[in-house]
């Protein structure tokens, strides 16, 4: 039986290589999202294993309550340099600002020097370190970005004035990182004066040869003043690491969402092919019946084929991995931010986890239809008329009728369910069900779908009837096929309708609320806050008639540290109308706090009542002022009087400028603009060019998702034209009686271009009904979400497309159908 199933194999190669590809596939972005999760991973490791260990220890300050870390007396470092065992401490002081290229400002670290390299990740490739204080050194890669050498003029600016410097060094990182890491270095005064700080954020330090460091602690912990703490190299950075390993997690389950989702498309393709073909096979099946078989053997028989595929198609999908993970790193480069990795990682788990994926799907796909054909008696299979079952069949229909109650009930409940977790665990249940529903009811709507979206093609003639119902005669065929496509667009749906429901949210939300003419902000190469100064420039404009000012910070109640913002209540409310559920904007006073509605629901709180908090810069028994219901404020808003105590460290990062009645919007974003031109790191926009910024990053976002989803497409279109071409052959002697009786080779093309279109329309319409409706379901069950918009004209789009995928699918298989010799297939068994 083996060798007739590895003989049957090589007579049908080119029909299971195409079954093959959409296991590949599949296997290959399961690959894919592992490698590139896995190689970031081990890239983001070595950047802090390097930097971590260029340190036996850090003296740093204890942690904060809302996870700041104050700066401490530069005096500390010659009181841990008489520590016995110490061989040498560096103080380090690090923080934001620019770097000034042709008026253009890029954002980058700015740090001092450290010249034992010891104690610094950084070396020097070229020049020397600063000595003066108009000196610097820039990473590499940054000087390379902005053309920039050794002897250079630079301008930089930190917490104040922009400054002159001569680049007297290039340097780079231990782990070949510094593009990820461009910094400008200088002598530590001239950088606590960059950056206004008096004092110092941690000390390295190096221990002398044979030095026990857990003594070497013990010593130090017992010479540091109060409020300091002794860590080793590892722990300094624990948290910053495990930081940026939460991003990488967050970005390795997304693609392998997507994954999961190419791999769903990929196993109707798989099960329509093993369904088709197995069925093709009834008069060899019951020819190897007759003279011994048992079903038994034939069900293993056809498995054991089917598994060899699966497996032949896992090891190439797992080296296709390889290369796509190349592919999706610079995919999300291009829609988003770089992440470049130093090395690409191929683990065990990664190669187990894409194989047991790929035989996984392949053994569900072809077990029930080995099953089905094995139990045909071997006499029915030899009668000439066996063929596949025709029609849905009822139990698939309720099965999906069930999964659709269940998958709605879920959906409804997701709404009232306390709890962001609990909510969205509901909503991806009941989505998952809803598209299960679909799945087994395709069959049973598939004959009405076939009527309605084939009724344009009479025009065609008879080809035009045949293709519609051809497409209408095998229902569960049709219905696979199309389900494939179907589950693609209805991701793509989803994600359409809630982009546009996003971008008119805050279209309406600025229309609404925005009083302002002009907005000014931190550029995205700028500063992590507006510079000191910008917002006494543009009140001083005399076209400026108000200005709200917002400055961010943060606090804790104990258990979970939030975002804290300043205003001015008064200035802020003539420029925005924050929407408020219980008192006014204007009723905050100093040692109140605007509180989000639904976090005063949470702690119980109501206006009058107090509510403790605590800040970088101490304690506040804070006065529950106003209850506000606003994204853009946050959860917290307390009096600007207030920030001094509270943060003296924060930073403006939002302002909104108005002008007179009448003004125009864009002339006076052109005045400020020009006001606030020697502040780097600025952004100065109209009310117009606010929402067109804020509408195109959720527009990058939407593209990054197609992008990722197009994989799909590809499987669904590689689907229709497997099943087009099995059909072809299985119709053999059909087609021939057809061209017999005077079908042209032409019509025939048609006729199948026209199944082909069908089939797809099928798909697409489904799919985006489908995913429309859960898009406004998932938009509606959103908090940040306020109008739910649908994007018909878009949709339509991707109906055409559709519609094209399977013009371009029927190709090959039409090409095939034209080309029959009539006579061998008229006499075709």
């Amino acid at each position: 039986m083996m060798r007739v199933a590895l003989r049957n194999l090589a007579a049908t190669k080119l029909r299971f290589a195409l079954t093959a590809l959409s296991i590949v596939l599949g296997v290959a972005f399961v690959t894919g999202s592992f490698v590139l999760a896995d190689s970031l991973r081990a890239s983001v490791d070595k950047i802090f294993d390097d930097a971590a260990g260029a340190n036996d220890l850090v003296v740093r300050s204890v942690e904060g309550p809302t996870g700041d870390r104050p700066i401490f007396a530069l005096d500390t470092v010659a009181e841990v340099q008489a520590v016995d065992g110490v061989s040498d401490a560096a103080p380090r002081l690090e923080g934001a600002g620019a770097l000034l290229v042709d008026g253009d400002a890029t954002g980058i670290g700015i740090s001092n020097w450290v010249d034992n390299e010891a104690l610094s990740s950084f070396s020097l490739s070229e020049g020397r370190g600063p000595t003066d204080a108009d000196e610097v050194v820039l990473t590499k890669t940054l000087a390379g970005d902005e053309g920039l050498e050794v002897g250079d003029a630079v301008a930089l600016r930190g917490d104040g004035p922009v400054r002159d410097y001569e680049v007297v060094g290039l340097s780079t990182f231990s782990s070949d990182a510094d593009d990820l890491l461009p910094y400008a270095f200088m002598t530590l005064p001239e950088a606590q004066s960059t950056l206004d700080v008096d004092g110092v954020y941690e000390i390295g330090v190096a221990l002398e040869a044979g030095v026990d460091p857990d003594a070497a602690t013990e010593a130090l912990s017992a010479e540091l003043p109060a409020g300091l703490e002794v860590v080793d190299g590892q722990a300094a950075i624990a948290a910053d690491r495990e930081q940026v390993q939460d991003t990488v997690n967050v970005l390795g389950n997304a693609l392998l969402a997507f994954a999961v989702v190419a791999v769903l498309v990929g196993s109707f393709i798989v099960f329509n092919t093993f369904s088709i073909t197995f069925a093709q096979r009834r008069r060899q099946l019951a020819l190897l019946r007759a003279v011994g078989a048992r079903a038994g053997q034939i069900r293993r028989m056809l498995i054991g084929e089917a598994m060899l595929v699966g497996l032949v198609a896992s090891v190439v999908g797992v080296v296709a991995g390889l290369g796509l993970a190349v592919g999706l790193e610079e995919l999300i480069g291009l829609f988003g931010d770089e992440i470049p990795t130093s090395e690409t990682v191929l683990s065990m788990r990664t190669i187990i986890v894409a194989v047991v994926v790929g035989m996984g799907v392949t053994l569900a796909a072809a077990t029930l239809p080995a099953r089905r054909v094995s139990k045909v008696a071997p006499v029915a299979a030899l009668r000439d008329d066996a063929g596949s079952p025709r029609r849905s069949g009822w139990r698939g229909t309720v099965v999906g009728l069930v999964l659709a109650a269940l998958g709605a009930g879920a959906l409804y409940a997701a709404g009232p369910v306390p709890g962001a977790r609990t909510s969205l665990i509901l909503i991806g249940a009941g989505s998952l069900a809803i598209v299960g529903a679909a799945a087994f009811l395709a069959p049973t709507l598939v004959p009405v779908a076939s009527r309605v979206l084939g009724a344009p093609l009479r025009f065609l003639g008879v080809p035009g009837q045949l293709g519609r119902d051809n497409t209408a005669r095998e229902p569960r065929r049709t219905a696979a096929t199309a389900a494939a496509l179907m589950i693609g667009l209805a991701v793509v749906s989803v994600a359409a309708v809630f982009a546009a429901s996003a971008k008119e949210t805050l279209t309406n939300q600025v229309d609404s609320r925005l009083l302002g003419d002009v907005i000014i902000s931190p550029d995205e190469d700028g500063f992590e806050g507006l510079p000191a100064g910008v917002d006494q420039r543009i009140a001083a404009n005399p076209d400026v008639t108000a200005v709200g000012v917002a400055s961010f910070s943060q606090w804790s109640d104990g258990e979970k540290t939030r975002d804290l913002v300043s205003i001015d209540p008064v200035a802020f409310a003539e420029v925005y109308d924050a929407p408020v559920a219980d008192g006014a904007v204007t009723d905050l006073a100093p040692g109140g706090v605007l509180l989000d509605e639904g976090l005063a629901d949470d702690l119980g709180l109501e206006v009058g009542d107090t509510l403790p908090m605590t800040t970088p810069g101490g304690q506040l028994q804070a006065r529950v002022d106003a209850l506000i219901d606003d994204q853009i404020l946050g959860n917290a808003v307390i009096h600007t009087a207030d920030l001094p105590r509270l943060d003296p460290d924060a930073v403006p990062v939002f302002m909104v400028a108005a002008g007179p009645e009448g003004t125009d919007p864009a002339v006076l974003a052109e005045t400020l603009e020009a006001d606030v031109g020697d502040f780097p790191g600025v952004l100065v926009q109209d009310r117009d060019e606010f929402v067109a910024d804020l509408r195109a990053e959720v527009d990058q976002v939407l593209n990054l998702i197609y992008a990722l989803l197009a994989l799909t497409g590809l499987i669904a279109v590689i689907g229709i034209i497997n099943t087009l071409s099995l059909s072809v052959l299985e119709r053999t002697r059909e087609i021939g009686l057809l061209r017999a009786v005077g079908l042209t080779g032409r019509q025939a093309k048609r006729m199948i271009r026209a199944e082909s279109v069908l089939i797809s329309l099928i798909g697409a319409l489904l799919g985006l009904a489908l995913g429309t409706v859960l898009g406004v379901v998932i938009s509606n069950e959103t908090p940040i979400i306020e109008v739910v918009q649908i994007p018909w004209a878009q949709l339509g789009l991707f109906a055409a497309i559709a519609a094209l995928a399977g013009v371009l699918a029927a190709v090959w298989p039409a090409r095939r159908a034209a080309k029959l010799d009539v006579l061998r297939a008229v006499t075709a068994d």
